[in-house]
């Protein structure tokens, strides 16, 4: 699967980092958040961190304008239930893109 974990060991480059677009309008919230769960359970078993960083940018925006950091604890992907309400919570209304910090 082209959205698995690159694992650190092997000889593959890590120069971009995994991102997921992201749509929030009222209490709609369009990403697969399925996978974005899979790939953070993924990480945490080929790298396991008690939390993880992503930056939310705005989707089209330049510079450092508008973007946001949070930590996704290893209770916040314990269920897909856990994962969106992560997600509902720190995704504001917009179209963003969800990228993992390196």
């Amino acid at each position: 699967d082209p959205l698995d974990v690159i694992p650190k060991r092997g000889p593959f480059c890590r120069f971009t980092s995994r991102a997921f677009a992201v749509r929030k309008m009222g209490s709609k919230l369009q990403l697969p958040y399925r996978r974005f769960r899979e790939y953070n359970v993924q990480l945490n078993e080929e790298e396991p961190e008690e939390h993880r960083i992503w930056i939310l940018k705005p989707q089209g925006g330049f510079n450092q304008v508008g973007i946001h950091m949070y930590s996704l604890a290893t209770a916040d992907i314990a269920s897909d239930s856990a994962t969106a309400a992560w997600l509902m919570q720190r995704v504001p209304e917009g179209t963003w893109v969800l990228q993992e910090y390196l």
